[in-house]
Order: C-alpha cells, then structure tokens, then sequence
C-alpha cells in the first residue's frame, strides 16, 4: 500500500513541475525573456462589498519590437476580509479587456484566482501572479487591469498597501 501512495505522490509532483515548466517555456517562447518591468504601488485603502469588479490597478504598458510578445503580472497586497459569510476573495487580470491566464489556484474553467484568507478579519498578505502571451508590439499599448470583488455574500473585501510589477520584453 505504501509503495501505490508514494507513486501517486511522485506523479503528482511531476506533474505539477511539468505545468510549470510548460508556463515557463510558453513565457520563453513567446517574449524571448523578461528584460523591462514597470513597477506601481499604492496606499490609499480600497473597499468592495459587492459582486462588481473594482479596479485595484488600471495602467497601460507599450509592447516595442517585431511580433509579439507575453506579459507577466504579478499582484501583491495586504487584505481583510470582513463579514458573517465564507471568507474570501476573487480576482482577475484583464489586457485589454480580456482574462490573463493565472498560475495561482483557480476555481476550475475560469481565470479567476480565489484567495482564501487564514481567517476573517484579520490582515493577510498575498501575492498572485497571471500572464498572456500573443500580444502585438510594434509600439502597440496595451491595457491592465487588476481587478477584485468578494467571494460571498455578507463579506467586504479591503485592499491596503500594493503593488504591481508588470514583466515584458521591450
């Protein structure tokens, strides 16, 4: 018995570093290498208790070069979630207007990243990460938003201190 679960553990972790190898070589292949980032931060508390998205972050970044290229998006914040209901929070990248693909967990068939915070009401810190490749450069700007809501009635999900790092290529 011991050697079927140690095999199934061994296929597990394979198969997890190969969807992260797969990530990383789409990455590769599609920008070459992240060489430029633009970095934002903000301070100023964000509140949404309701099932719209709200931005956290809206800015544009100008792909330069021949082809296309992929972008890498990473979120970090300090957040609360506050209420009676299951805590948690959802969120989701858009470039210019349509989902980014998130190497965070998901809830399955979305591009949507669940945070489920260690309790309720009480300050935690995250970071989330999304990317798409097949953007056009040649100059072309390209739109970012960062955006979030709650996962549950009853609940208000509050965004403090963040940042945002966007990776290119050119």
């Amino acid at each position: 018995m011991k050697k079927g679960r140690t095999a199934v553990v061994v296929i597990m972790i394979l198969l997890l570093a190969s969807l992260n190898v797969g990530v990383s070589l789409a990455l590769e292949k599609g920008s070459g290498a992240v060489k430029k980032y633009k970095f934002l931060s903000e301070s100023l508390d964000l509140q949404n208790s309701t099932s719209d998205w709200m931005d956290a972050f809206n800015t544009n970044v100008r792909l330069k070069g021949p082809g296309t290229q992929c972008v890498d998006v990473t979120f970090s914040t300090e957040l609360v979630i506050n209420g009676t209901g299951v805590p948690n929070a959802q969120l989701q990248v858009l470039i210019d207007g349509e989902p980014a693909n998130p190497t965070d967990y998901t809830f399955p068939a979305t591009s949507l990243v669940y945070f489920y915070p260690s309790e309720i009401d009480y300050l935690d810190m995250a970071s989330f990460n999304w990317w798409k490749c097949g953007l056009a450069a040649g100059g072309k700007k390209h739109n970012i938003q960062v955006q979030f809501r709650r996962g549950n009635l009853d609940t208000m999900v509050i965004l403090f201190s963040r940042n945002l790092k966007i990776g290119y290529k050119k």
